[in-house]
């Protein structure tokens, strides 16, 4: 079940909406799709903490999938990394008023509150 809500929540996290200017979107994959084949063009672009803790984020919630890790810390700090920049994502969406983003959120911030309690528990009431 918690592998299940792990890859949940990664793709969940993948399938946020930008949308900016008067006809300008994307989803997150596909601007970290655009980021990785023009990462030699550019690398540090990579530098920017909106790129590079959700980057992180992803990158340990592939090890906790792949290494089946039941460390409860680890979950913890990559979904904090991966929910810094969907609460961003949120607040922009409330500003503007933008359905759209607003409903690309909600899913991971349901997700990413189940694991929280879940491992909050664990963790932190010994």
């Amino acid at each position: 079940m918690k592998r299940l809500l792990n890859i949940g929540l990664l793709g969940l996290f993948l399938i946020g909406y930008l949308e900016w200017g008067t006809d300008k979107h994307t989803f997150i994959f596909q601007a970290e799709y655009e980021l990785f084949s023009k990462i030699f063009e550019s690398p540090l672009t990579f530098l920017h903490p909106f790129i590079l803790v959700p980057l992180c984020g992803q990158i340990l919630f592939l090890y906790i999938i792949i290494k089946d890790s039941t460390n409860a810390r680890l979950r913890l700090i990559a979904v904090a990394s991966l929910s810094i920049f969907m609460l961003f994502l949120l607040f922009i969406g409330l500003i503007s008023q933008n359905f759209k983003i607003i409903a690309s959120t909600l899913p991971f911030l349901i997700v990413a509150t189940i694991i929280v309690k879940t491992n909050w528990k664990r963790t932190f009431n010994r």
